[in-house]
């Protein structure tokens, strides 16, 4: 039960490349979709929505979206969000 006390989780990793490009891959829709998900929306900006989607070729039951705030904006150093 202990891990229900702070459902918060942090993704940390380390990438041999300038994080300017990173942080594009994050923030930009084209290469959200290229990257991540089948589409998005992404207003890349402290306060500023997103919408990412992620659709199973092979099954459409495994489709979900993820929405919400982006929580801290600090390029190309710094992204949280909801």
């Amino acid at each position: 039960m202990a891990a229900m006390d702070n459902p918060d989780v942090l993704l940390q990793r380390a990438f041999n490349v300038p994080a300017k490009k990173v942080f594009r891959a994050w923030t930009d829709p084209n290469e959200l979709e290229r990257w991540f998900f089948t589409d998005c929306q992404i207003d890349a900006k402290l306060g500023g929505a997103y919408r990412f989607n992620w659709r199973a070729k092979d099954n459409p039951n495994r489709d979900h979206a993820r929405f919400g705030t982006i929580l801290d904006f600090e390029s190309p150093r710094a992204l949280s969000f909801e």
